[in-house]
């Protein structure tokens, strides 16, 4: 983790590490899969609608190592740390558009999410889109961001026409 990075981080409040866990995408996928096909909760992914399961890596103990991984260590660290906590995460199968949200806007604690993609996903074929800055709780631009859930009724605006940063990703 850089200077350059957690200034960015601090100021955007993102960071994208292309290919950061490429060396582990094969046993990450299986696992992924396995997930889905022990949950006794959750149905069978259909392709139609998303299908989750929270807790994720928490179900299989492979998945757990992640969190001793030292490329994670090293940006939970970087951003949080040495003592940062895992507090736990989702595993998601997605189809179509997902709703503007936030997974938080805590106004005490630094809190943040690592997500693995996967799959390649481009602006056009659904990719993680962020609004640099909107993590900031700090500067009275977060209840005007919130509205952003809402785009049709508070812009007339589909939520794919918000103004964002698409973050196209390719596995690992």
């Amino acid at each position: 983790m850089t200077d350059a990075q957690r200034r960015f981080f601090d100021t955007f409040g993102y960071l994208v590490f292309r290919g950061m866990l490429k060396d582990e995408l094969d046993w990450i996928e299986d696992e992924f899969a396995q997930v889905f096909v022990d949950h006794p909760y959750v149905p069978k992914h259909q392709g139609t609608a998303r299908t989750c399961v929270v807790p994720f890596i928490d179900q299989r103990e492979r998945p757990c190592t992640l969190l001793d991984h030292p490329a994670i260590q090293d940006v939970a660290t970087g951003l949080i740390g040495e003592r940062f906590n895992y507090l736990g995460g989702d595993g998601n199968y997605y189809v179509g558009d997902t709703n503007w949200h936030s997974d938080g806007w805590h106004s005490e604690g630094r809190f943040i999410k690592m997500a693995i993609y996967l799959d390649p996903l481009t602006a056009q074929t659904g990719c993680l889109r962020v609004i640099p800055g909107s993590h900031r709780t700090d500067n009275g631009w977060v209840e005007d961001v919130r509205r952003v859930g809402r785009a049709a009724d508070e812009f007339g605006i589909h939520g794919r026409d918000v103004p964002c940063v698409p973050l196209e990703t390719q596995p690992g």
